[in-house]
């Protein structure tokens, strides 16, 4: 069936209807569009629509190359009510019946005269119009690049003998080559400068499986796409790929290019394994792409020894990803043993850039961020919109979630989290939580990033570490130091426990460190505030850091005093705990606290 715009090209030309044909073309429809076999100018002359032809004939003669759209069943039927015998001629389907042939065949023969130098074709096309009139008319054809001549004597019979012999070679040519010659000529050789042209996904799947530039001419549908690997291009030139039952990795390996395309999924995927939706080892890249996904990746084995990795875009990333845009809905759904792990990319090895996610993820006992789970190589330029909930109530299930790395072991740059993070842990069984509004844990650089989506931690018997940057501030790296640097945190947080034995420490940078106490801070401003509901056996809330480590650099950092932030600037927690109960200013350029967030806010030296 045509798409809608196609049809009602078709239709106008049927109706010869200029006010609408000249409608589309007035919107950007394309004059070089090609019905199946038929261009719009050989379809003008089959319905006569002499309107159209009469504005348009010679922009639509001056066209060589075509975009092919689906060919309609009522066109062809026309088409062979005139053709009779001359159907032989275009037995393959991929045959493009040029508005001179068409001419010929409807025996306008005067007409055929006075455009063909205004049209641009091939010798192929020329031969073919001397095949017809040869046959047809019984008639010798004088022809030229630029001068046609329909003669006015019958032919021969010798020449006429000659004519039904060529036509027979040429049938038996076109049968035993249609199906390769014909659609290698369509589609080009699959280099970049002959791709191919797919209209189909018959001729994707042929053209992926050859490792061929690509370009998509028209959107397809499909219900599964799965390869072992792609090592071509695939340009999808704006047009769309439907996917409405995707169960497994579209690219087990994908090596090549995927761009300028749209790529819409519906999956619910059940996996034993680890898995990628869209390819599982990346090792080209994904540019210029937005995704719609809608469904679910449930995990069905048992507790594995490592971690399982689920993801949309790439399970490993050692390749680009740039100019992406995700959205949709997705559920991940693991077996409570902290073996499953969720990202867009799980294991970042490689570059991320210009991201932006409005995708909704709901984690049960799943362990992740929108971004990448695990990010060992550069993060830039990432925005996320979508929301994370992560709920469980296995016991002893540690809770973990951030917008765009769970994991940094390399460096997250110009990045800003505007979505709403929870986590819902049912069950008491003492679990240990940490939530950061970039990244749950820092080895390494986060540089001038911001959050402003709202941290939600509703638990029972609970340790909890939130930050408004990070949880956790980790010195993993012997001879480098877990950095923040012109990062802003402007969300606030909601915490609600019901259990007196709960301890938290929140942070509007960092939460807390692990490993040795050192954390560098420069140029950071926190205006987050904290709203806490239950009892507690400890709460630590700093207007920098929950617990803070013992040394690192310190220069030009702001805070929000609240009376929420009871602690100010922020709490060592050694032997003693050492509390700041009013706004405080260091004096020497460390640290400044503030009573307003617009003094914070127009700091030149912060975002």
């Amino acid at each position: 069936m045509l798409e809608d715009i196609e049809s009602e090209i078709f239709n106008a030309i049927k109706a010869d209807d200029i006010k609408s044909f000249e409608t589309h073309v007035s919107k950007g429809a394309v004059l070089n569009i090609s019905f199946g076999r038929f261009p719009i100018l050989s379809l003008c002359y089959l319905y006569n629509a002499k309107k159209i032809i009469a504005k348009y004939e010679d922009r639509l003669l001056s066209i060589s190359t075509y975009t092919r759209v689906e060919e309609n069943l009522e066109m062809y039927t026309l088409f062979k009510q005139k053709a009779g015998r001359m159907l032989r001629i275009y037995a393959g389907k991929d045959n493009i019946i040029h508005p001179l042939e068409m001419l010929a065949i409807l025996n306008q023969a005067s007409r055929l005269e006075s455009v063909y130098a205004k049209a641009s074709k091939t010798n192929r096309q020329i031969e073919n119009i001397k095949l017809i009139e040869s046959i047809k008319q019984s008639k010798e054809v004088k022809a030229t690049e630029t001068k046609i001549v329909m003669p006015k004597q019958p032919l021969d019979k010798n020449l006429l003998k000659m004519a039904v012999a060529f036509m027979a070679v040429f049938l038996i040519v076109a049968i035993v080559f249609s199906g390769l010659a014909v659609y290698i000529n369509y589609l080009g050789n699959g280099s970049e400068e002959r791709p191919y042209r797919v209209v189909s996904y018959s001729q994707l799947k042929q053209a992926i499986n050859d490792n061929a530039y690509i370009v998509l001419n028209k959107d397809i549908d499909v219900d599964e796409i799965s390869f072992e690997e792609f090592g071509g291009v695939i340009d999808g030139n704006g047009h769309t790929i439907t996917i409405s039952n995707q169960q497994a990795s579209m690219f087990k390996s994908l090596s090549g290019t995927i761009k300028n395309l749209n790529i819409n999924i519906k999956a619910n995927v059940e996996s034993n394994v680890e898995f990628g939706l869209i390819s599982s080892n990346l090792k080209g890249s994904i540019n210029s792409v937005n995704i719609e996904i809608n469904g679910s990746m449930k995990y069905t084995g048992s507790a594995s020894s490592g971690m399982i990795y689920f993801s949309t875009l790439a399970i490993t990333n050692e390749g680009n990803i740039s100019n992406v845009n995700l959205k949709g809905n997705i559920d991940v759904i693991g077996n409570g043993n902290n073996d499953v792990v969720y990202g867009a990319v799980a294991n970042n090895k490689s570059t991320i850039e210009y991201i932006t996610i409005d995708c909704n993820v709901n984690l049960s006992e799943v362990n992740g961020a929108n971004v990448s789970y695990l990010n060992q190589g550069s993060i830039e330029n990432a925005i996320n919109n979508g929301k994370v909930i992560q709920t469980s109530n296995a016991y002893n299930c540690d809770l973990l979630v951030s917008s765009i790395a769970v994991e940094n072991y390399g460096t997250i740059k110009n990045c800003q989290n505007n979505g709403e993070l929870e986590i819902d842990a049912i069950n008491e069984s003492g679990v240990y939580s940490r939530i950061g509004g970039i990244a749950c844990t820092n080895t390494k650089l986060i540089e001038h990033c911001k959050n402003t989506g709202k941290i939600i931690c509703n638990a029972k018997y609970t340790v909890f570490v939130l930050g408004g940057i990070s949880a956790i501030g980790d010195r993993y790296y012997q001879d480098e130091l877990p950095t923040y640097k012109e990062c802003a945190s402007c969300g606030d947080v909601e915490i609600s426990v019901e259990d007196s034995r709960s301890m938290g420490y929140i942070g509007g940078i960092v939460g807390g460190y692990d490993n040795y106490g050192y954390i560098d801070f420069v140029d950071n401003y926190s205006i987050m505030d904290v709203n806490t509901i239950g009892e507690y056996n400890l709460l630590l809330i700093g207007g920098m850091a929950g617990l803070w480590p013992s040394n690192g650099t310190l220069a030009n950092n702001a805070y929000l005093f609240t009376t929420a932030v009871l602690h100010g600037l922020y709490v060592r927690r050694n032997y003693f705990i050492e509390v700041k109960y009013e706004a405080y200013d260091s004096g020497d350029g460390m640290f400044a606290g503030y009573t307003k967030k617009e003094d914070i806010e127009k700091l030149e030296i912060y975002w």
